[in-house]
């Protein structure tokens, strides 16, 4: 069984790359995420999960222990597949993602493409009460999570579904001091307007 691949990368998709590891090609799946940009040339470290299926044998790479632990955590969840699980760790940060669920915000799990309100209130159900013991594992300490403003969580949907990452968002309108007598697409195009920065 692989455990890590450590080589440079020499190809990058939506969410593979071919890691060259003295000269041989592996395609991993990997989260690739804004705040932590991977690059042609890069040197990496990936923690490998091996995913067996009867027709292929799929490698996912991470770049830490407690990302890939998460990504275990998520698979044990019923009705969630490598790729859902995949696809939550590329909108958040393992810490941000900690918190999410400890948390227990279903609103932020379904801004995630493929996450519904059911899939969101199962990943919190079965994995909310594990996420301390991740957390003091890996010396993380979680975020903080903060109920968004009212009406917040509107705007917030809204620029998700315009293909922005949530955690992106949430940066961006945190930084945004909105009059309070703005309505809606006033709120909405100051909004666009600093997310195309």
């Amino acid at each position: 069984m692989i455990g890590l691949i450590q080589g440079t990368i020499i190809y990058i998709d939506t969410d593979t790359l071919i890691v060259d590891v003295a000269g041989v090609g592996y395609e991993v799946h990997a989260s690739i995420r804004p705040d932590a940009p991977l690059h042609i040339n890069q040197s990496v470290a990936l923690y490998i999960y091996t995913h067996v299926r009867e027709d292929a044998l799929i490698l996912f790479g991470f770049t830490s222990k407690v990302e890939k632990e998460l990504f275990q955590k998520l698979l044990k969840v019923s009705g969630i597949g490598a790729k859902t699980a995949l696809l939550v760790l590329s909108t958040y940060p393992p810490e941000q993602l900690i918190s999410i669920i400890a948390g227990k915000n279903t609103a932020s799990l379904c801004a995630i493409k493929g996450i519904g309100k059911k899939a969101a209130e199962k990943i919190i159900l079965e994995l909310a009460d594990k996420m301390n013991d991740l957390s003091l594992l890996h010396n993380i300490t979680p975020l903080q999570m903060q109920t968004p403003p009212h009406g917040q969580q509107e705007l917030i949907s809204a620029l998700v579904n315009l293909g922005y990452k949530q955690h992106v968002v949430e940066q961006t309108l945190s930084t945004i001091e909105f009059d309070a007598d703005l309505g809606f697409d006033q709120r909405f195009k100051l909004s666009l307007k600093q997310l195309s920065k």
